[in-house]
């Protein structure tokens, strides 16, 4: 009876198993041909895999050639791409490496392949960072999900290296203690993109997870000198390399799609600044975000002091990876963050520790839901909302105000757990900090 039982479950599991499989495939077969179909030779930025060319595959090139692609007119004059190079450290550079070594044709199918099996592997590594126990239906049913998603649509078919950066960060903050040796390659591969590895950086040294968050830094900047040295020519170029960095920094911001209002923007200066309807200088708005993060980093440093074992949980990580993603310049595909947050909503919920308050729980996994979906940003809800006295709600801006709600619910959450701890046992938690560091 047990045998008999025990083959229909494996039956079971293989069916659900091929059913995933196969609909994750037809999927990414869809997304395929329907991005194929627009991508253009014309160097102007229109079609897809547009950011794969600007952002990866030709300043890969300059850094093989020795040509500064941080130089806005010497990139545009020396390759053919419609976009000017924003300042990812050259960590990303020495990362996309094997890819200058293609034909552009060539490396653009390999990185769009390799972006669907990242999915799969994003998917994979959130549900097990979340407890579930893996099996092919779960991971291939969560990576269609994903790659449905608005995030996912956008990062698959712009070409974009957010899959590399995310994963990084999960191996950071999820070995940082256990495992720093991981954790440090985490760190290294998350500065190739500063809004993201400078604040995870951050937020490790709150959670005194100090070994990898400095010898990731260490080993990034070393791998930046090197870069910029050669993409200088050397130490008697240094003076033009920092002009060119500062160039590139005010073309980007410059450009529309970067600017407070843009549609791509998801951060929370840009949500305000769509609301209102404003456009605060982008000095205000740094400062702004700059203060947030702040307010953000120090609930983490406090709910760590208070218990240490709490850095794994929904509250500790939700509150993290929102300030990675909030407060500072960020665009719609970089919510594939999210995937760890809402593997962990989508499990049973840790007992172990202080829980969300009543019904907050099935709020913010809602509200997470919405930011990855973006219904807003349908054509036609976006049409409908632009001819309504509902226009400030259109394009991003109900994501970016359902990430920034569940930001202020994770930290209030985080905030009251640590005074609560602190009141209840100060003195153990104090001493089981001091082992754990």
């Amino acid at each position: 009876m047990h045998s008999e039982v025990t083959a229909t479950r494996n039956v079971r599991a293989w069916v659900l198993g091929a059913i995933a499989v196969v609909t994750y495939v037809l999927v990414a077969l869809w997304l395929t041909d329907n991005t194929w179909s627009k991508v253009y030779s014309t160097r102007l930025d229109r079609g897809w895999l547009t950011d794969f060319r600007d952002a990866i595959y030709y300043p890969s090139r300059a850094l093989l050639q020795g040509i500064n692609p941080y130089d806005p007119s010497v990139f545009y004059e020396t390759y053919p791409v419609g976009q000017e190079f924003p300042l990812y450290s050259p960590v990303h550079l020495v990362m996309h490496l094997p890819f200058a070594a293609l034909s552009l044709a060539t490396a653009r199918a390999v990185y769009f392949c390799l972006n669907i099996c990242l999915m799969v592997v994003l998917a994979g590594t959130a549900l097990r960072l979340a407890g579930h126990a893996l099996t092919v239906a779960k991971v291939f049913a969560f990576a269609t999900l994903l790659l449905l998603s608005n995030p996912g649509f956008w990062d698959l078919r712009t070409g974009e290296s957010t899959l590399i950066f995310v994963l990084g960060i999960y191996l950071a903050l999820a070995c940082g203690r256990s495992r720093p040796g991981w954790a440090t390659i985490g760190v290294v591969l998350a500065l190739g993109k500063p809004t993201f590895g400078v604040v995870l950086v951050v937020l490790m040294l709150c959670r005194r997870e100090t070994r990898a968050a400095i010898n990731g830094t260490l080993i990034a900047i070393a791998i930046s000198i090197i870069g910029s040295f050669r993409l200088a020519g050397g130490f008697g170029g240094a003076g033009d390399f920092i002009t060119s960095l500062r160039e590139s920094f005010e073309t980007t911001t410059l450009a529309p799609q970067s600017r407070l209002g843009s549609s791509l923007r998801v951060d929370a200066f840009n949500t305000f600044a769509r609301l209102s309807h404003s456009r605060p200088a982008e000095t205000i708005a740094t400062i702004g975000a700059l203060a947030l993060l702040g307010v953000g980093v120090f609930i983490v440093a406090k709910l760590h002091h208070a218990d240490p074992s709490t850095d794994q949980s929904e509250v500790a990580i939700t509150l993290a990876l929102l300030l990675l993603l909030v407060p500072l310049f960020h665009v719609h595909y970089d919510l594939l963050i999210l995937a760890w947050p809402l593997a962990l909503l989508l499990h049973k919920p840790f007992k172990d520790i202080a829980p969300w308050p009543r019904y907050w729980r099935a709020l913010i996994s809602f509200m997470l839901l919405i930011a990855m979906i973006a219904p807003t940003r349908w054509t036609a809800i976006n049409q409908v909302l632009s001819r309504s006295k509902l226009a400030r709600l259109s394009g991003p801006t109900v994501a970016g105000l359902c990430i920034l709600a569940v930001l202020f619910m994770a930290g209030w959450t985080a905030w009251r757990a640590s005074q609560t701890a602190n009141s209840l046992d100060p003195e153990p938690l104090a001493h089981k900090s001091a082992i754990s560091d």
